[in-house]
């Protein structure tokens, strides 16, 4: 019974909360093909996307939510299916994430993973031109 009322209580917040998008995450998001990205939450599917639809941002065609996944984050798994069904070879793909277990994740995965929990994101702690050099090499293969 006490599940079923948070589930309840958190759909509700779904149809009836207040949330916004990321500064930049529209644009970025709206110029990417629907077909090329993933989203992996923790989450399920429909809270996600009414969350979506409620900051206005596009769903992509893979979503790989807690119910999809056998073992959620930390784990790799997640990412894992998420790039296999995407096609693409993890060592190509590039996590946004703003969660610890969802950086981990990421990483286990053996993606790039972009750390924005922090004002200042995060590039695995990697230098300034190793982020730069992944950056324009994700950009040119993709253009």
């Amino acid at each position: 019974m006490c599940l079923a009322a948070l589930h309840e209580l958190e759909d509700e917040d779904v149809r009836s909360g207040s949330y916004t998008a990321f500064d930049g995450a529209s644009e970025l998001l709206t110029a990417l093909d629907a077909g090329t990205w993933a989203l992996v939450t923790s989450n399920y599917e429909h809270r996600v996307r009414g969350r979506f639809a409620r900051t206005g941002l596009p769903v992509p065609k893979v979503v790989v939510d807690a119910a999809a996944v056998t073992e959620g984050k930390p784990s790799p798994v997640p990412y894992l299916q998420a790039a296999a069904q995407l096609g693409a070879r993890p060592e190509d793909c590039l996590v946004i994430e703003d969660a610890p277990s969802g950086v981990r994740s990421g990483l286990r995965a053996g993606l790039t993973v972009l750390n924005c929990r922090t004002a200042k994101p995060q590039w695995n702690s990697l230098p300034v031109h190793q982020v730069e050099a992944a950056l324009l090499r994700r950009v040119h293969n993709h253009c």
